[in-house]
Formats: structure tokens, C-alpha cells, sequence
């Protein structure tokens, strides 16, 4: 150990190192890259959905549960749940 204490900089940037290290190889980084690419390219349109809802009716559980698959399939890894929460009681 040197007098200016070199070694205890050395192991700090060692240890930020292994920290990106393992945070690149478990794969955070790229996750958070895909959430962020799929939430910005996220071009459904919300209308879509809403006039399908108004013209199924609220008889047919088959289109009803259609309807909730196509939000989902539409807004699939995009975080983005405005349809379901605006509209919960439908849902339920």
C-alpha cells in the first residue's frame, strides 16, 4: 500500500468497474434500452380501441374479451395500461 493511498482508488474504480460489468452482462442495460424503444415507438391509437368497445355492445363476451386481447397485444412490453384503467369497470 502506497503512502498516498492509490491502492483504495484503484479498488474503488475496480469494483465500479466489476459493477457495470455485471450490470452489461445480466442484462439491465439492454432491457431498459428495449422498454425505452418500445414505449417511444408505441403508435397505437387509443380511438381504435374505444370505437370497437362502443360498437360491441355489452351482450357479446366474445368480442368483449377479443377487444382486451387486441389492447393487450397492441400495448404488449409497453407499460402503457391507460385503456384498462380508464375504462375498469368494462374490463371487470
Amino acid at each position: 500500500m502506497s503512502a498516498y493511498g492509490g491502492d483504495d482508488v484503484e479498488s474503488k474504480e475496480t469494483k465500479e468497474r466489476l459493477q457495470q460489468i455485471t450490470t452489461i452482462l445480466k442484462g439491465d442495460i439492454r432491457d431498459r434500452l428495449y422498454l425505452q424503444f418500445l414505449k417511444k415507438n408505441n403508435h397505437m391509437d387509443p380511438q381504435v380501441i374505444n370505437k370497437i368497445k362502443a360498437s360491441i355492445g355489452p351482450k357479446s363476451s366474445i368480442l368483449h374479451g377479443a377487444t382486451i386481447w387486441s389492447n393487450g397485444i397492441m400495448n404488449a412490453f409497453t407499460t402503457n395500461d391507460t385503456f384498462l384503467k380508464d375504462n375498469m369497470t368494462w374490463v371487470g
